[in-house]
């Protein structure tokens, strides 16, 4: 898996927890449809961290709760 898909499949994830529609979560971001669209649906031309900050805000949680999550253990080294 990219990086890239786990933080879609993270975000697909959060938003069903919340009960946030992809709309809902663009309004709270302030992100452009296209730019959600391409973070939601695996373009891998990277994310900007300053989405990932308001992503992570939208659902009241931090970078590091985000980040919490199996799918990313093999993206970082936490010994």
């Amino acid at each position: 898996m990219k990086f890239s898909e786990a933080v879609a499949n993270r975000i697909f994830f959060l938003m069903r927890e919340h009960g946030i529609s992809q709309y809902e979560l663009k309004q709270k971001t302030g992100i452009d449809h296209k730019t959600m669209c391409s973070i939601l649906y695996g373009n891998d031309f990277g994310i900007a961290t300053s989405h990932l900050f308001a992503i992570s805000k939208a659902f009241g949680i931090s970078l590091r709760r985000f980040f919490n999550d199996t799918s990313f253990e093999k993206f970082f080294d936490i010994n």
